[in-house]
């Protein structure tokens, strides 16, 4: 956009401040002291996002759960031989403490959960600013979540991963799973099952009736 200087009272400055007002109007952009304002904590529009985004999740962990969710099966026929897989979640950030927990409540001990930043359907964020959209990153954080189990507990770990996970809405994530070929444990240099296995987990509670099969 070119730059043009007027006297501040003319005729042509009043015009060009009314076109100018207009656009931005029409194109629904922020400048950057409206952006701020946005982005403070005391400002209305950032109380009212505050409000809808704590309502959408109290709203999300209502329905989170379904039958036909709770029904999910994983496909393991390809891997025939294979004793051990590697469930791997990729899913909201906010849905992951409702992961932990019900896995967690479960028996499950042992899982890694790790930061990550992707692309998908959902897309990145981008901002606008003078008619322009501009970013660093089309990425979206996400939280990824990986349990290395037996094949006898594969869909009770992904159902867990889903029902907790889901929303609903586009953007919920994506589950895979992987076959693993074997475990070591370091301390001792057990593999297979031993290694594989860990005390208080889930065939243990199972097995003392503190927890019933899913």
């Amino acid at each position: 956009m070119a730059n043009i200087t007027l006297s501040a009272g003319t005729a042509r400055f009043s015009k060009a401040l009314d076109l100018v007002r207009h656009t931005d109007r029409r194109a629904k952009l922020y400048t950057p002291v409206q952006i701020q304002l946005v982005k403070s904590p005391r400002s209305r529009q950032y109380r009212s996002k505050q409000t809808l985004t704590i309502s959408a999740q109290a709203e999300a962990h209502e329905k989170s759960s379904y039958d036909t969710i709770e029904k999910v099966t994983a496909d393991l026929s390809s891997c025939p031989d294979c004793k051990f897989f590697r469930v791997e979640g990729i899913i909201r950030p906010w849905r992951a403490p409702f992961v932990v927990k019900a896995l967690s409540s479960g028996g499950i001990r042992g899982l890694t959960i790790t930061k990550v930043l992707g692309i998908g359907a959902q897309k990145g964020q981008r901002e606008r600013y003078q008619g322009s959209e501009f970013g660093d990153s089309d990425l979206v954080e996400k939280i990824k979540v990986e349990v290395v189990t037996t094949r006898e507990q594969v869909d009770f770990v992904v159902r867990k991963i889903v029902s907790a996970a889901h929303t609903g809405e586009g953007g919920d994530g994506k589950i895979f799973v992987h076959p693993v070929a074997d475990a070591v444990r370091i301390r001792t240099g057990e593999t297979g099952a031993s290694a594989e296995k860990m005390d208080g987990g889930r065939s243990d509670l199972l097995s003392m009736g503190t927890i019933e099969e899913a």
